[in-house]
């Protein structure tokens, strides 16, 4: 499914990720990947590398999880404030070009917005103030407050219900792909991805999911823009 094929008069809600898709994935990674590492080597006197490994062996131990998405856990299982660490970076967490536009537009347009997040509520809540984008959703799903991360089906189950969202009128943009395996499966056939989350990092492709380049091309009048990250080398 491409935005330029979907009958747009049906539409009335859209579900977006938060990382990775309103925000910039710039700060996730260099918190997961560069500071957090150097931390743990530096506590227990080991080099990055191995760290690195540890952490990697924990990620793989609880992918597809809540545990993956908890400062909680993490703090825990690794002696370390995440809290701490993410408040370090802080100054990293920005909103993806066109982000605010777009929410703006489509409030504007009547459509129902809701944030579906697998992060922290402390991370949530800190990006969300940063940021001031919390003020243009009618919901806000946290993953940690249902349950269920949204690789999960009971995650969509639960914010159907919540929400009163039809997921046949729906369109969700989540840079997570197996998320939008999730989501296809309980019915949210308008699935769409992120050509490039990380700002400073290289693109994603897909065979199975449209990936989109630029925010500001989500619009029913400005649809044929998008380009298929497949055909075309990420910006």
């Amino acid at each position: 499914m491409t935005l330029s094929k979907i009958a747009w008069g049906d539409v009335d809600t859209f579900i977006f990720d938060m990382d990775g898709t309103l925000l910039d994935l710039h700060f996730d990674n260099q918190v997961w990947n560069h500071l957090l590492p150097s931390k743990l080597a530096s506590k227990h006197n080991i080099d990055k590398m191995s760290a690195t490994k540890i952490i990697e062996n924990l990620l793989e131990q609880n992918k597809k999880s809540l545990n993956w998405y908890s400062l909680e856990y993490w703090s825990r299982t690794l002696d370390l404030s995440l809290v701490e660490i993410e408040n370090e970076l802080e100054y990293l967490i920005t909103l993806r070009s066109g982000a605010k536009t777009l929410l703006e537009k489509l409030k504007q347009g009547g459509f129902n917005l809701t944030l579906a997040t697998n992060a922290s509520l402390k991370s949530m809540d800190k990006k969300l103030e940063i940021t001031a984008i919390r003020k243009y959703f009618d919901h806000v799903c946290n993953a940690h407050e249902i349950g269920y991360c949204k690789e999960q089906i009971e995650f969509w189950t639960k914010l159907s219900s919540s929400t009163q969202c039809n997921f046949k009128t729906t369109i969700l943009v989540d840079d997570n792909l197996d998320v939008l395996e999730t989501a296809q499966l309980c019915g949210i056939k308008n699935t769409f991805g992120i050509a490039r989350p990380n700002s400073h990092g290289e693109g994603k492709k897909s065979n199975q999911f449209y990936l989109i380049r630029d925010l500001d091309d989500i619009s029913p009048t400005n649809h044929n823009d998008i380009e298929y990250a497949n055909d075309k080398d990420s910006r």
